[in-house]
């Protein structure tokens, strides 16, 4: 099959600058191998057992290795040699001026392999396993003078040669132009694709036309690999980005991702705190956030951010039991501090050993657990009891310090959000430090905010709701 791409060239020092940690060295010119970095080099000579070896498609038109790294045709004549770094090793050239001409001006056709011709230069086999379904490009120096070419190409083969991809390696000169020495880098797209046998791969470069030269030298391979793919969101809650937990108790944060996955508490550097695609962090008694990496992506890859949410136990709400050995039936009163008395009533929605007792004035609730339920009664109402129902006011989704109804998407977000509230009223957006970023009514959209922690207050401040914002 055939493809063609269109190249651009690039400079030698935005190549050795790449990071190592995206692009490895694979085969040829600066390979640890000495045969291979050899072959990339051209410095052994051609056919000969692991060497580059001339395919004459038209008869006698040949690559050859030269060492003066210049053509030998008629119309070179002052034309700077070839300036790779390794040109005085040897250089693969396509003459087609001197094959033509034999090096004589007007003598068309007298050469050993009249124009138009076509020769290709085939690499022995290179050995590509573990490289299946990786991004891989070949860099090379380029130079050649152009007259009438029908195809400069690079070529790539997974079967030995049988069948060929091909990339197009001209870089647009006019008719008569010199490309002088420069590197250039090809993606090989998709050439290991869904290949599992990659022993038998093989590059080639093809001149096909009509004068003057192409010469090429310092041939590599590199790797690049997949796409960073950041890890999916925790899976741990039905709000997928963040978890909420009573203060003093650890949360336990989950995520997938392709590679295995690393956490942090820093969005950016930092050491990993856990390795694992399950993570249970310690005793948290304040909102943090926390940063999941997969081991496919570098080291400034974007990672997720997982915030945990920590609510408060209110010592305004707390429950004073009765004594030990009192019953307490639903109707019943028990007293909050402050001095609040309350009524027990019983959730129709929930069974066992679970009763609400409800807040006057807003409608929001503690939740109240009891050891054993007969005949709609206290029993057994043992001093425990006053440490379940302290933490109970801290369950989640139901603690009265929490504005419900109000939804902001996202949340987690980047800075750029919407906040939908359940009624018309005044709401502030305040930082950490209490200052009022925005104040509206009902809902808003908010742009432009720092990285950091957000609280969304009601008129009275008596309920709020946490924005994270990371960037």
């Amino acid at each position: 099959m055939k493809k063609t791409f269109t190249t651009c060239a690039l400079a030698l020092a935005a190549l050795l600058t790449h990071n190592t940690n995206a692009q490895t060295l694979i085969w040829g010119a600066g390979s640890t191998d000495a045969t291979i970095d050899s072959i990339g080099k051209f410095a052994t000579a051609f056919n000969n057992t692991n060497a580059w070896q001339q395919v004459a498609v038209t008869p006698n038109a040949l690559w050859t290795r030269e060492l003066s790294g210049i053509s030998h045709g008629a119309y070179a004549t002052g034309i700077a040699p070839m300036s790779s770094p390794t040109a005085s090793n040897g250089v693969a050239l396509f003459d087609s001026d001197f094959m033509d001409n034999a090096g004589t001006a007007g003598a068309f056709g007298t050469g050993t392999s009249p124009a138009p011709h076509r020769g290709e230069l085939h690499t022995p086999r290179i050995d590509l396993t573990g490289y299946t379904n990786t991004d891989i490009s070949a860099t090379f120096y380029l130079h050649y003078r152009k007259f009438n070419i029908t195809e400069l190409s690079l070529g790539f083969s997974s079967d030995d040669g049988a069948t060929w991809t091909n990339f197009n390696i001209e870089q647009g000169i006019a008719v008569n132009s010199i490309f002088n020495t420069q590197l250039i880098a090809v993606n090989l797209t998709g050439v290991t694709a869904g290949i599992a046998n990659l022993t038998q791969c093989k590059l080639r470069f093809v001149f096909d036309g009509n004068y003057y030269y192409a010469m090429v030298d310092d041939v590599s391979l590199i790797s690049t690999p997949p796409p960073c793919i950041a890890p999916s969101a925790p899976t741990n809650t039905t709000d997928t980005l963040n978890t909420t937990v009573c203060s003093g108790s650890a949360a336990t944060l989950s995520a997938s991702g392709v590679g295995s996955l690393s956490w942090f508490t820093d969005s950016v550097g930092g050491t990993a705190i856990a390795t694992d695609s399950v993570f249970t962090t310690g005793a948290l008694t304040a909102d943090t956030i926390f940063y999941v990496q997969d081991s496919t992506c570098a080291v400034s890859a974007t990672r997720t951010a997982v915030m945990v949410m920590v609510n408060q136990m209110d010592s305004a709400y707390l429950f004073v039991p009765p004594a030990p050995a009192d019953t307490l039936c639903i109707t019943d009163s028990i007293v909050f501090n402050p001095t609040t008395t309350e009524t027990i009533t019983a959730d129709s929605g929930l069974v066992g050993n679970t009763f609400y007792a409800y807040i006057a004035g807003d409608g929001s609730h503690s939740v109240v657990i009891v050891n054993t339920v007969v005949s709609n009664c206290l029993t057994s109402f043992i001093t425990t009891v006053h440490s379940i129902v302290v933490e109970s006011n801290c369950v989640v989704g139901l603690n009265k310090r929490t504005l419900a109804n109000s939804v902001i998407a996202p949340n987690p977000n980047n800075g750029t959000f919407t906040i939908t509230t359940p009624n018309v009223g005044v709401y502030t957006l305040t930082n950490e430090l209490g200052q009022v970023i925005n104040t509206f009514t009902n809902s808003t959209t908010i742009t432009g905010l720092a990285s950091g922690m957000y609280i969304l207050n009601n008129a009275s401040k008596a309920t709020h709701q946490k924005i994270v914002v990371t960037q």
